[in-house]
């Protein structure tokens, strides 16, 4: 990697560790990665189950009922992501879409979608087991891998929110999707935006040590993610008065005091221990006084030397 100096220095486990250390959690703090060499897991199964419902806003409470029942203990090979969105084409307005995926059998991940097709009734469904490499073009009905779709909104305004959750509070997802409903069905300027959870089995995540790396917050049950998108530059004020109130409401029952984000959800004005934590921080400050003390990559949630 090339650091604020200009040199040309090599971020490992052997070789400067705690640079390396720092990289994984605040990496654009310290440099420019030129090279890097990656640790991947063996391939176990060339197919996976893709599970995709579309619910009516309807729904939301159920299906928040649902997720709070695996609490922090998702099995490990089963990850959901739930997007709220307007979408004429797709699903003839707003919906909420649950993608599941499974890498098992389909009896089982039905098995596991089970309790929640008891209480709730998708208006469209697509189950079905797709190579891992084809994933992308199967999930959520196939609009991610479609660029007619997942690229449309090119040249827009974007605003970016985060969160993240230890506990579910169903009277916040039932207000948020309310308000966001009203907000995209009556704004046609808005209607690119789109509200994500992320549940993913933090098993893995929980398997390496929290001294390996600046990255703090590997107990989180549920990432966040409000990605609102406009043209017109008179809902710029909107956007930002909606997201910084929700966020908020989130926030405040969340779950996690105090409050915990992913470094690359955050919105840009977050305080430093909500990105990197209290107890990494001081390490983190005195790595960055050591290697950029001037400060030179400061553009993406920047470390404070106070």
């Amino acid at each position: 990697m090339v650091t604020a100096n200009g040199s040309l220095v090599v971020a490992s486990q052997k070789e400067n560790p705690d640079l390396f250390w720092a990289l994984r959690g605040a990496g654009g703090n310290f440099g420019i990665v030129v090279e890097a060499v990656y640790q991947v897991k063996d391939l176990t199964s060339k197919y996976v189950v893709n599970l995709d419902y579309a619910f009516s806003a309807n729904d939301t409470g159920t299906i928040i009922d649902y997720l709070a029942s695996f609490g922090p203990n998702m099995p490990a090979k089963l990850s959901f992501i739930v997007g709220a969105l307007y979408n004429e084409k797709l699903y003839g307005g707003f919906a909420v879409i649950v993608n599941g995926l499974y890498l098992g059998p389909q009896s089982e991940a039905e098995h596991f979608l089970a309790p929640l097709l008891e209480k709730a009734t998708p208006f469209k469904q697509n189950v079905s087991m797709v190579p891992e490499n084809k994933l992308v073009y199967a999930a959520t009905f196939g609009s991610q891998g479609n660029s007619t779709i997942a690229c449309s909104g090119k040249g827009v305004d974007r605003s970016i929110f985060g969160g993240a959750i230890n506990t579910y509070d169903k009277a916040t997802y039932i207000g948020f999707i309310n308000a966001f409903k009203s907000l995209t069905t009556t704004n046609a300027d808005l209607r690119g935006s789109i509200f994500f959870i992320e549940h993913f089995s933090n098993y893995q995540v929980q398997k390496i040590p929290d001294s390996t790396s600046a990255y703090p917050w590997r107990d989180i049950t549920a990432h966040l993610l409000f990605n609102y998108a406009w043209n017109d530059p008179e809902s710029e004020q909107v956007v930002d008065q909606f997201g910084k109130q929700w966020r908020a409401a989130f926030q405040k029952t969340a779950g996690l005091n105090p409050p915990q984000l992913y470094v690359n959800y955050g919105h840009g004005d977050e305080g430093n221990e909500i990105l990197y934590s209290a107890r990494k921080l001081p390490r983190l400050r005195a790595l960055k006084k050591q290697w950029d003390p001037n400060n030179a990559f400061r553009f993406h949630h920047p470390i404070s030397m106070f």
